[in-house]
């Protein structure tokens, strides 16, 4: 089906996002811009900061055609080098500090990336080759002395605004460039479906590297409403996230991975509750809002290659409803086509596979010329002299009211937990591993909530290796959402005639043929005997040894974050997700705890660290 969807009226006129902050800050200097815990920011300063930043940026060499890597965790000082590098010209790289650092450095020389703003905790020794890293803690002086005036930078629409990578099926990520025309209008779009106000408190709590955190801070500036961060421990549990959402009288929230969302549109919220719009996204939606909710459900879709949004759609209260819920029409000004193999509109009601055509759809993938081709095609349909379209790669179908159904992938391309995950990326980092002579990574179908990845393994004729040895051979090259649940022994991979992996007839996984850790040891410490403890609390599993990987257990990213919560409450620490991401057991969390305490006591007196630390290992021990 051919759908085309022009924008009504005439188009707003183009101004750049940094252009927006400088005009809120102008007509509401004193308004909150941020709110992050007890901290509070201004448009003004937020402003003045970003501008100072900026100049300090292009001090250095940044500006219109070079790339600003921002290696921040979600914080307000990482959307204000976001906003520097805007005002300087620069198209920005936002990179999660809780990658594999092999990772981050490869997405670095891929972007070539001239600056990297990082922190000194953060992660140090990032600069390379032509590439300088700007620690903030040690540039403070400097920044500080630049001059706070207006600074735009006053870019064409068609000038790169900001590069975002994600998971390649050629063995690694790669690089989507998205125009400040793109970006223009994504803002634009989501002032018109959140109708964002000035008295709006909107919460961001998506990851810093995946492209919905950026719908959750631009479009809120551009009016001059208050962005809300979430914390790390509160935003991947939704009863924490439900009362987070009625204590600090949020208005607006975009929810991901959708599971979230599904939780808490069936959950009782009091009539009193601020938040009128919430919005899934990242995943496809599975269920229907419960009746009498005091606010309203949005859908949305969007591949990264078109700048975030593409589709929208209010989703009705349907109990007992066939299917899930559709992903919405297209938004104004993007053109959504259903098509057949041979590229030609499927009729209504039938599956095609989907492609987008209109501004937001980004220049193409960087340093990957054939890749771009094949995926960024000439739009036949489209009267615009250069029309572009983007093939999506997911199957669609229209409804006679103009909404789309999702009905999958043509490949074995996924969503875990809101990120897009090729299993070729993660076969071909497994590979590398000297125990592995051949593998192949697909999706467990017998999942029937989530999504998670198996690992199918042909040993190397010099041993086996463990699951454990892999999952940490992994972990240093892929991010922790990309990890296989399980890994699987075979003998030879299936083949199909041409010689790829059938997929198709990979085995189910058989307890016999999964892949073990090392052998149960018992734990002996108190610390060791506790976090034992709280592994089967959080995991629902028992017994939990010493050598037992979190991940490899079935715990994840939601599960890591109260994983680490319940350790920091019971050792009286104040520990980051990162700590499980990188001890993974019992026994290196353990001993990771053990040092911080220590250190925690350097200051005290001997007697009074000898109490402290008896009274927090008690205390420990009974399960406080």
């Amino acid at each position: 089906m051919l759908t085309k969807t022009p924008a009504p009226g005439a188009p707003r006129p183009y101004a750049m996002a940094c252009d927006r902050l400088a005009a809120m800050a102008a007509e509401r200097p004193g308004a909150i811009a941020f709110e992050a815990g007890d901290r509070r920011m201004t448009y003004r300063e937020f402003d003045e900061r970003a501008n100072r930043l900026g100049r300090y940026l292009l001090s250095l060499g940044a500006g219109p055609g070079a790339t600003v890597a921002v290696h921040l965790p979600r914080s307000i000082e990482q959307c204000l080098c976001v906003a520097a590098a805007m005002k300087a010209g620069a198209c920005f790289l936002p990179l999660d500090p809780a990658w594999p650092e092999l990772r981050t450095r490869a997405m670095l020389d891929d972007a070539g990336a001239m600056l990297v703003i990082t922190s000194a905790d953060a992660a140090p020794g990032l600069g390379g080759p032509g590439r300088q890293t700007v620690e903030l803690e040690r540039a403070a002086a400097a920044i500080d002395a630049a001059s706070s005036a207006p600074l735009s930078s006053n870019l064409p629409p068609d000038s790169l605004a900001y590069l975002i990578f994600t998971s390649g099926s050629t063995g690694g990520p790669k690089g989507v460039e998205i125009t400040w025309g793109g970006l223009h209008h994504m803002i634009e779009t989501k002032r018109a479906n959140f109708c964002l106000r000035a008295a709006d408190r909107v919460s961001h709590g998506a990851g810093v590297a995946f492209d919905g955190a950026l719908t959750e801070v631009w479009p809120v500036l551009s009016v001059g409403a208050t962005v809300v961060l979430v914390d790390e421990a509160v935003r991947t549990s939704a009863e924490k996230l439900q009362d987070w959402i009625v204590r600090e009288r949020i208005t607006v929230s975009a929810l991901v991975p959708p599971v979230l969302a599904e939780r808490m549109i069936v959950a009782d919220w009091p009539a009193t509750t601020a938040l009128r719009v919430m919005m899934a996204a990242g995943e496809a939606l599975h269920v229907y809002p419960a009746p009498g909710l005091p606010f309203v459900l949005l859908n949305g879709y969007g591949p990264t290659e078109c700048a975030v949004e593409t589709t929208a759609g209010l989703v009705p209260t349907q109990a007992g409803a066939a299917g899930p819920p559709p992903l919405g029409r297209p938004i104004p000004g993007i053109s959504v086509y259903i098509l057949d193999a041979n590229g030609q509109p499927v009729k209504q009601g039938a599956i095609g596979e989907m492609y987008v055509s209109g501004p937001t759809v980004g220049r193409g993938y960087r340093n990957r010329p054939e890749e771009t081709a094949r995926r960024f095609l000439p739009d036949p349909f489209s009267d615009v002299p250069g029309a572009r379209m983007f093939r999506t790669g997911d199957l669609g179908s229209y409804r006679a009211d103009g909404q789309i159904d999702f009905h999958g992938r043509i490949d074995d391309q996924l969503q875990i937990r809101g990120y897009r995950v090729e299993p070729d990326e993660v076969a071909a980092a497994l590979a590398r591993h000297p125990l592995v002579a051949s593998c192949a990574v697909a999706p467990n179908q017998g999942r029937r909530q989530g999504a998670e990845l198996l690992a199918y393994i042909v040993p190397s004729p010099h041993g086996t290796p463990t699951a454990s040895a892999l999952q940490e051979f992994l972990a240093e090259r892929v991010p922790q959402y990309m990890l296989p649940a399980a890994y699987v022994l075979l003998e030879a991979l299936p083949l199909t005639l041409n010689g790829k992996v059938d997929r198709a007839a990979l085995p189910k996984p058989h307890p016999a043929d999964v892949l073990k850790g090392p052998a149960f040891r018992a734990t002996q410490t108190v610390a060791e005997e506790r976090l034992a403890g709280l592994f089967e609390q959080v995991l629902k599993c028992d017994p939990v040894g010493v050598d037992d990987d979190f991940f490899l257990l079935g715990g994840h990213s939601l599960l890591a974050a109260e994983m680490v919560q319940r350790t920091s409450e019971a050792f009286g620490l104040d520990l980051k997700p990162q700590v499980l991401f990188e001890a993974r057991t019992v026994g290196r969390m353990a001993e990771r705890i053990e040092a911080l305490l220590i250190e925690s006591l350097e200051a005290m007196s001997e007697d009074e660290a000898q109490a402290d630390l008896s009274g927090r290992f008690a205390d420990a021990a009974h399960g406080a």
